[in-house]
């Protein structure tokens, strides 16, 4: 994972990441640099993590199975197809959660390693309500990242079929990328990824 140290300067009141020299303001900081502060407790205040648009995002959200494949949906790799099956509904849009978050950017798609019989069914026969036939158990992947998504939202009420609250967080371009093992955790979390 690439990300630069971002050195906040009292005399200009910037932070300047020591990567790309770019320099922000607090309150326009990018949602990734936030969230890497949040989650990184080594660092105090006066330090933030500037994420290169290049770069994968610095924090990750687990979703179980089969809702991470859903919200990835890797069987439709072309982009007006992607973008076809989106406006009919075909790929989640919502995040569903009980608890309200102030995140907003992009953000890995962790699969969580469990997921129950009971689950996999009810998912199924909801996501066959829509036209969707999801895989088989053997055929999903488990405890890594399997993609991305950007957090554009956050509402109470919305017509897209994959909301039902109590929260739905809105999600845009959603893509999977190659399967990388690694530990989830709850909530937002950064992930231990392998260096290329």
């Amino acid at each position: 994972m690439k990300f630069s140290l971002a050195i906040y300067n009292a005399k200009t009141g910037l932070f300047q990441c020591q990567g790309c020299g770019v320099t922000v303001k607090p309150p326009d900081m990018p949602c990734e640099m936030k969230a890497f502060a949040r989650a990184c407790n080594a660092f105090s205040h006066q330090h933030r993590y500037c994420v290169h648009p290049d770069a994968l995002p610095a924090v990750a959200l687990s979703l179980r199975q089969p809702w991470a494949w859903l919200m990835i949906r890797p069987d439709i790799t072309d982009p007006a197809e992607r973008a076809a099956a989106l406006a009919a509904g075909l790929i989640k849009d919502i995040e569903n959660r009980k608890k309200r978050w102030h995140f907003r950017g992009r953000c890995l798609v962790h699969a969580s390693k469990g997921m129950t019989l009971r689950e996999y069914f009810q998912v199924q026969r909801f996501a066959e309500g829509l036209g969707i036939t999801i895989p088989k158990k053997p055929d999903l992947q488990f405890g890594g990242i399997i993609g991305e998504f950007t957090v554009i939202d956050r509402v109470t009420e919305h017509p897209s079929p994959w909301f039902f609250g109590p929260y739905g967080y809105v999600v845009k371009d959603a893509k999977p990328l190659p399967f990388q093992p690694c530990d989830g955790a709850l909530g937002w979390f950064t992930p231990k990824l392998a260096v290329a």
